[in-house]
């Protein structure tokens, strides 16, 4: 995980900028060909403003920080040009330190660290978005925001953001091997149809760790832990869950609203709210571990269930462990354990 705040070490990329690129030297550069920034820079407006499509920005390690001015940003692609990567260095101090507006589409984003920004470390309005190796931290709203299709985030992190920490709206976005902690809304966040999170850890969020919605969401092998509400919550028809695990959180550790879902060998565990909660009918509720769940802020009241399935006119269908829980009933209805 990246995380100082001065020279960025180059990684390999895809696209990367060519040695003969042009180089920027000055705040507020438009560039319309591949270029590489030569040095620090300290900016009153923007950093560096993208003129053209299908070019590549190297930063070269090097830091771009601005005042905070309001509608200033790292790199102004408020134009929507597309196909424009953005490679290794550190954006700090500006509004936002990617700006992508307008039907940005297939912006790539790789090895950026974006940081103590007033508004988001990265938004990118359009398709196609490509995130990785970027980290987001200390930032004003949002730390990784995109709104378009075929969104894909990957290797990434969120931390300590002033509201979601990665907040991705459309079809068929992935999120993979990435982190959020600390962020003052939720960690992950994903709202679109088939929309798929694995291996993904969200913790000490302020609202829901990892929430996914859309017909035929799918979430693996990932953690939600100490959030604020749901560990994991995932809404809409054929949603799944698997082999994942929600801790410690102030809600549900695993929150399911929507027909015909499943949720399969995946762990929750003292968990204020409850363990797992499935809302919809005919779910798959199958080789979960549900233990010491409802017993909010220590106390007993002999509420707060393992396991419990509702809203379903066909009866779910499956078998789990659940011990402990606040609920002597472990299980609703009980044949689920």
């Amino acid at each position: 995980m990246l995380v100082a705040l001065g020279a960025v070490a180059v990684v390999p990329a895809a696209g990367q900028a060519r040695t003969s690129a042009m180089q920027i030297t000055s705040c507020g550069q438009t560039v319309t060909t591949d270029a590489v920034l030569a040095q620090d820079l300290v900016c009153a407006g923007d950093g560096i403003v993208v003129g053209a499509s299908e070019i590549t920005i190297g930063l070269k390690g090097f830091v771009l920080r601005g005042d905070g001015g309001a509608g200033d940003f790292g790199i102004d692609n408020s134009a929507g040009f597309d196909e424009v990567t953005i490679l290794n260095g550190v954006l700090r101090n500006f509004e936002n330190g990617v700006a992508g507006f307008n039907d940005a589409d297939s912006m790539t984003i790789s090895n950026v660290v974006a940081s103590g920004n007033t508004a988001a470390g990265f938004t990118v309005d359009g398709d196609g978005a490509f995130i990785e190796f970027a980290t987001a931290a200390g930032n004003g709203s949002h730390g990784i925001e995109v709104d378009g299709d075929r969104a894909f985030v990957e290797d990434s992190h969120a931390e300590g953001n002033g509201s979601q920490g990665i907040d991705i709206t459309g079809e068929q976005a992935q999120i993979t091997s990435s982190t959020a902690a600390g962020n003052a809304g939720g960690g992950i966040s994903v709202a679109g149809g088939e929309a798929f999170v694995t291996t993904s850890t969200a913790a000490g969020n302020g609202s829901d760790g990892i929430s996914v919605q859309g017909e035929k969401a799918k979430l693996k092998t990932s953690t939600g832990s100490g959030n604020g509400e749901d560990g994991i919550a995932v809404v809409g028809g054929l949603a799944s869950i698997q082999s994942s695990t929600a801790t410690g959180n102030d809600s549900y550790g695993m929150s399911v609203d929507g027909n015909k879902a499943k949720v399969k060998t995946s762990t929750a565990a003292g968990n204020s709210g409850g363990g797992i909660h499935v809302d919809g009918d005919a779910p798959a509720v199958a080789g979960n571990r549900a233990d010491g769940n409802g017993f909010d802020g220590g106390v007993s009241d002999n509420s707060g269930l393992g396991i419990l399935a509702e809203g379903f006119a066909t009866s779910p269908i499956g078998t789990n462990k659940a011990r402990g829980n606040d609920d002597p009933a472990e299980c609703a209805p009980a044949s689920l354990c």
